[in-house]
């Protein structure tokens, strides 16, 4: 969740604080920006689009978005819905996971939200080299491929694992998963 804005600093929401951390790279500074809502389990920053650091608040079930001179704004979910990873899409919008809802969301620029079934318990997200969306999913252990219309256009199986909680996009058309529980990388 570290996000390098255009202002030089170095952004990173922090969970146990309660905030958006502000780091200067150049002094090591760093100065805790609260988000509004309290104890909103902050956490999975990205640079949107539009210049702003997006983030999930998963105890708050909402999306937060911060400007860089540290203005919020949030978006609220279905209560319970658990968001837990956020990434910019080839699209110019916002994708997150939804754990207990079982969802992918979609939000734009101007807070449009739309969301989109996945079973399993999405946790993960990245954006493949192919501009596809892959997503961990928790309880399936497996990972899905989605297009932009949030449809699921292949699903594989991660063997052996308990767990898969992180996503990344690999070299080539690679993509690799972290399952701390079982010890792996996939």
């Amino acid at each position: 969740g570290i996000v390098f804005a255009s202002d030089g600093y170095v952004y990173a929401p922090e969970q146990g604080a309660n905030a958006i951390a502000r780091l200067d790279p150049t002094s090591g500074q760093s100065v805790d920006i609260p988000v509004p809502t309290p104890n909103s389990t902050t956490q999975s920053g990205v640079l949107g689009p539009d210049g702003a650091i997006w983030f999930v608040e998963r105890s708050a079930a909402k999306i937060g978005r911060m400007t860089l001179d540290g203005t919020f704004t949030e978006y609220p979910l279905a209560p319970g819905a658990f968001p837990n990873r956020i990434v910019a899409g080839p699209d110019g919008a916002l994708w997150f996971t939804v754990l207990n809802a079982g969802k992918l969301g979609r939000i734009t620029t101007d807070g449009t939200l739309s969301e989109y079934a996945i079973t399993g318990g999405p946790v993960g997200i990245t954006v493949g080299k192919d501009g596809q969306f892959y997503v961990d999913l928790f309880n399936a252990r497996a990972v899905a491929r989605v297009n932009l219309d949030g449809h699921v256009t292949g699903q594989w199986s991660l063997l052996g694992a308990v767990g898969p909680l992180q996503i990344a996009t690999g070299f080539g058309l690679d993509i690799c998963v972290t399952d701390a529980s079982a010890g792996n990388l996939y």
